[in-house]
């Protein structure tokens, strides 16, 4: 399986054995994580997180096994005139199942950003970074068929293959294309932006599916039910004084490593906004007391720097 190299006194594991036969990945590579938000709102005031870690394959059936359960639905609708109902789901499984494996195929694991996978009211977003390599840009994702012959993480591609997950010939975009128009479903959008930075998949909602009061309900349980978990409340506020950890605020702990400019810390997130990475990270970071200033007494100095305190050297082991 090629995961070893190096003289038979000191072989040493490659990437590709570390993230699928590591227990803990992401303590190599930081952003070998998948996240999925569920939100219950359309402003994001109260959502569900469930975080996922481990083994890659184990990550990536982990979370198909979670928006199974806590997602898909299928529903029946009668028809006048006809003696057999309509059956459609939500979102067809394997249109999420394929998405989210060419996801962890393509990423790079040499960026600390995770997977995430947002399951808004009308939508499932699954995003990823950076985007593909070129020459792909907007136009061709428009295509039915991408021919590509560089491949990111080739090793990945085969041991995905290797377990059933993936083909590996550029076939992921015309799967996911078929899946949702054999379920009824709008058209899939494949998104990246002029640089390559990240790769957004959005699948729609079916359009006739019911619009229920909290995203991802199974019909008859309330979310809460179906998740097993209270969704924590955010108040409608200014970020800076939001007294919960959010999904944000998280990824900056997973980055900060010993002391960080922030420059250095607007890097590792990938973000380009500066006034976004202050307001939605850094800031109630600080006042949840989860990251300090290395020089408190001088906040605009040139030279300063955060790290995490024990706190957040707490909550970021839990």
């Amino acid at each position: 399986m090629n995961i070893l190299r190096g003289p038979k006194e000191y072989k040493k594991p490659v990437n590709a054995g570390l993230l699928f036969f590591s227990k803990t990945p992401e303590s190599f590579f930081r952003g070998a994580i998948i996240e999925v938000i569920i939100y219950h709102d359309d402003i994001g005031d109260s959502l569900s997180e469930k975080i996922l870690k481990g083994p890659l394959h184990i990550q990536l059936k982990a979370a198909l096994e979670y928006l199974q359960n806590n997602v898909i639905r299928e529903e029946v609708r009668k028809i006048k005139g006809k003696a057999e109902a309509e059956r459609f789901y939500n979102y067809p499984y394997e249109a999420i199942e394929e998405a989210l494996a060419n996801a962890v195929y393509h990423k790079s694991y040499e960026m600390q950003n995770t997977i995430e996978i947002n399951v808004r009211r009308e939508k499932i977003e699954i995003i990823s970074y950076p985007g593909p390599l070129p020459p792909i840009d907007n136009e061709m994702l428009k295509r039915n068929r991408i021919v590509v012959r560089n491949y990111r993480n080739r090793r990945i591609g085969d041991f995905l293959k290797e377990l059933k997950f993936t083909e590996g010939r550029s076939t992921g975009i015309p799967k996911i294309r078929n899946a949702m128009k054999l379920n009824g479903s709008p058209l899939p959008v494949f998104e990246t932006d002029a640089d390559n930075n990240y790769f957004l998949t959005v699948l729609p909602i079916h359009k006739l599916s019911q619009k229920l009061s909290q995203a991802g309900t199974k019909p008859g349980l309330s979310f809460d039910q179906a998740a097993g978990q209270v969704p924590r409340k955010y108040p409608a506020s200014t970020p800076q004084v939001t007294p919960q950890v959010t999904p944000q605020v998280r990824k900056l702990l997973r980055v900060v490593q010993e002391e960080m400019t922030r420059k250095e810390i607007q890097e590792a997130l990938g973000l380009k906004d500066r006034f976004y990475l202050r307001e939605s990270y850094i800031i109630p970071a600080l006042k949840l007391e989860l990251i300090e200033m290395t020089l408190p007494d001088k906040p605009k100095s040139r030279l300063q720097k955060y790290r995490l305190t024990k706190k957040g050297k707490r909550l970021l082991q839990q």
